[in-house]
């Protein structure tokens, strides 16, 4: 965390790539300390864990794995199709 104040005191408009995370939030270099010590104070009092919250209802992920037809499925589906066929051909 040193390094990063020393890279941003040395050129503010560069981009610090490893540590970014931190930069974004604000965490000095002294505040990493203090933060680590505050979270594990919070274990001890409490360690048991903590349940996850439930994801919320997002886009139905996409199934690459369809279903196979059966013989009988798909010569009804090509029967449909022909017949849908010669109706717009007769027209």
């Amino acid at each position: 965390m040193k390094e990063i104040a020393k890279q941003k005191a040395a050129s503010p408009d560069a981009k610090i790539i490893q540590f970014g995370a931190f930069a974004k939030s604000k965490v000095e270099a002294g505040g990493l300390e203090a933060m680590y010590k505050k979270a594990h104070a919070e274990i001890r009092k409490d360690p048991a864990r903590k349940a996850k919250k439930a994801a919320k209802a997002g886009a139905k992920s996409k199934a690459y794995n369809v279903k196979r037809l059966t013989h009988k499925e798909r010569t009804d589906a090509a029967k449909k199709k022909v017949a849908a066929l010669r109706k717009t051909i007769s027209k």
